[in-house]
């Protein structure tokens, strides 16, 4: 499946709620092991709350691997590519983050060191 950024979403992607529809567009899809190439032809600037409504929602589901081979990222300008990699990148490194920490605190409940 391809989308168009531009005719999808506008020539700037930045809201909350757009980040939504594209996700709304692109989980049936990836759910079903195909994958999505985003068109960012004409697109003028793509922002943090975007990408969160977007590729932040699908981390719920997928991890890093699964999402970079899933997405195809079309006609992007170096800031864009940049913005969209550095975001994954924050995203999957939060939540490995967190799996590590809730794994120490089962660890520290199981010992009972958490009352230390």
């Amino acid at each position: 499946m391809k989308i168009s950024l531009l005719d999808e979403i506008g020539e700037n992607c930045v809201s909350l709620d757009q980040g939504r529809r594209m996700y709304d567009m692109s989980f049936p899809v990836l759910k079903e092991r195909q994958s999505v190439v985003v068109d960012f032809a004409g697109i003028k600037s793509v922002l943090t709350p975007f990408l969160h409504g977007w590729i932040g929602k699908l981390f719920d589901f997928y991890d890093k691997e699964t999402i970079l081979s899933r997405l195809q990222f079309a006609n992007t300008d170096a800031a864009q590519l940049k913005k969209v990699n550095e975001y994954i990148d924050g995203t999957d490194k939060r939540d490995n983050d967190r799996v590590q920490r809730e794994m120490m605190e089962e660890l520290f409940d199981e010992d009972d060191l958490a009352d230390l």
